[in-house]
């Protein structure tokens, strides 16, 4: 989990407020570069939690407003993962329990992806 800007003053200011409610992090800094699409994306830092203490931590105490986060959290809460490319209204059916978050892998090798599936599980 984490947060990404491209200003430096911002992620400082963030930092320091993460430090004094003692919440353990680590900062990245990406050069601008030239993307696949042609687009030039420009530099950026990026804070990142690492582990459940963390994350949990986070929610508890500074929590969030975005539906898309809250529901990502909970179905991790819920299940210890969170399938990636995920809608928002799958992520409520997973928490009511009407649909299966394992349902995403399994289409992944009905589709041809057994092979890529078999290596990475051996």
């Amino acid at each position: 989990m984490g947060m990404t800007s491209t200003s430096k003053i911002l992620i400082s200011e963030i930092c320091r407020i993460l430090k004094s409610l003692n919440f353990k992090f680590r900062v990245n800094k990406r050069r601008s570069y030239i993307g696949k699409d042609g687009i030039k994306h420009q530099n950026s830092h990026n804070i990142r939690f690492d582990g459940s203490i963390q994350v949990n931590k986070w929610f508890k105490e500074i929590g969030s407003n975005s539906q898309k986060h809250i529901t990502k959290y909970l179905v991790w809460k819920k299940f210890g993962f969170c399938p990636p490319r995920t809608r928002l209204t799958d992520r409520k059916k997973m928490l009511k329990n009407d649909l299966s978050p394992y349902t995403y892998y399994l289409q992944e090798c009905q589709s041809g992806q057994m092979e890529h599936v078999k290596a990475v599980l051996a």
